[in-house]
């Protein structure tokens, strides 16, 4: 009887782990379709299965600027804002704005919950700068979240030729000014927000449970030296360019800019590039300042569109294969090739290289609209997912697997009943035995 007690909890044990791995599965599949040209009735129906209430969709502009719409003030004014983890301030054009180039602009007086102070603040971006006073008003989410006395500067004056109606910063918080929390991080209730950018999704304060179908990589946020302190960033072991390596690279994720930039110091290395790769010479390529800003340098090329060719083996190995590849350890990597960093409209790549601290590497859309990205300004950690890659327990998980746990439970059955007649055969002989005795 022992031993069949001990057989039963083994069975029930069985069922459970089978039940367990069948549930895995049915989530596996239910996020199969989940791909870097994700249209937007799938992205509809990966949010179905998270929370609504952290889960914000997002749009893209005709510059391939991710963002999304913010209700501000009561009523609620609908504004279109980037986002933007390269900056740490929340801000939205006045009606009275000089310079404001937005087509929707904040209406002040018509909000019945809108506070200001004679606070000016101003903000300066590479493309030009701002000036505002310190607001306060309550938002809500396209997702219908909402936060009351949320800060925020409302724009008076700009110089910027921005096509928004503002910018939603998540980086890190830096300190208040005059007991205000500017960082749209620090006034939400968790400081854990998740870009996923080929779903075109945000969620904010808690990360969105298919993640744990996808192998990621995490990396400690670090002080740089030279560089602002609120970016999102962190330092590389090392990095491959081409066959080039470079060790310690600064690494900073900026999502409001829609190409990869470098600091001045990598440019000898992109002209060797350059000058030993065939299909960029016939296509007339090279490293030249822009005629918007001579301080930014770009790859430009006068006719890559005629000279790409799929089957060509050349083409195969520029675009397909690794070109960038950043180490953060000696075992975890993450990568982008030249068809991530390739625009066909304007024939060029979306590499660009600035006056910025040495041997540092933005990362902009093209690197998000690859991987997805979990920030946790608790912890100061940013893990990056790949969902081209599945983990390895996920791939164990399959129909086959189900299938042998299932004839192994019915072996294990017929087993059993078959050991039970057997051992009451015996025991049956054993009692007859006894008794003629």
């Amino acid at each position: 009887m022992y031993i069949n007690f001990l057989f039963i909890i083994f069975l029930i044990y069985v069922l459970n782990i089978s039940h367990i791995y069948a549930f895995k599965i049915k989530n596996h599949k239910n996020h199969l379709n989940f791909n870097l040209k994700s249209n937007i009735e799938v992205n509809s129906k990966t949010a179905i299965k998270e929370n609504k209430d952290n889960y914000i969709s997002l749009k893209t502009t005709k510059d391939n600027l991710y963002y999304f719409d913010i209700e501000v003030g009561t009523p609620g004014q609908i504004f279109s804002v980037l986002v933007d983890t390269g900056s740490n301030f929340f801000w939205i054009n006045n009606e009275k704005c000089s310079g404001c180039n937005s087509q929707r602009k904040f209406y002040h007086e018509k909000s019945k919950t809108f506070n200001y102070t004679n606070n000016i603040l101003n903000l300066n971006y590479i493309s030009g700068d701002l000036s505002g006073k310190i607001s306060t008003d309550i938002i809500k989410f396209n997702n219908n979240k909402k936060f009351p006395n949320f800060n925020f500067v409302l724009i008076n004056e700009s110089n910027i030729d921005f096509e928004l109606d503002g910018i939603f910063g998540l980086s890190k918080n830096i300190k208040d000014i005059n007991n205000y929390e500017f960082s749209p991080l620090n006034q939400i209730n968790n400081y854990i927000f998740t870009l996923d950018f080929p779903n075109k999704n945000l969620y904010i304060e808690e990360n969105p449970s298919y993640l744990d179908l996808y192998n990621n990589i995490s990396c400690r946020r670090k002080s740089i030296h030279n560089l602002n302190n609120y970016y999102w960033k962190c330092i590389s072991k090392e990095i491959q360019i081409d066959n080039s390596f470079i060790k310690e690279n600064n690494i900073i994720f900026d999502s409001g800019i829609n190409s990869i930039v470098f600091s001045l110091n990598y440019i000898p290395l992109f002209k060797n590039i350059l000058i030993n790769n065939k299909l960029l010479i016939d296509a007339k390529c090279e490293i030249k300042s822009s005629k918007e800003n001579t301080q930014i340098f770009s790859i430009f090329c006068e006719s890559i569109n005629n000279l790409i060719d799929k089957e060509n083996e050349i083409y195969t190995k520029l675009f397909k294969d690794d070109f960038i590849t950043i180490y953060l350890n000696h075992n975890k990597r993450f990568s982008l090739n030249f068809e991530n960093l390739y625009d066909e409209k304007i024939e060029s790549f979306k590499l660009y290289f600035m006056d910025i601290t040495e041997n540092t590497i933005i990362l902009g859309i093209p690197f998000f609209e690859k991987y997805i990205v979990s920030f946790n300004q608790d912890k100061d950690v940013i893990i990056i997912y790949d969902p081209e890659k599945e983990n390895i327990f996920s791939k164990r998980i399959n129909i086959n697997l189900i299938l042998i746990i299932c004839i192994g439970v019915i072996i294990l059955l017929i087993g059993s009943i078959i050991y039970y007649i057997y051992y009451q055969k015996n025991r049956i002989s054993l009692y007859k035995l006894i008794y003629q005795k």
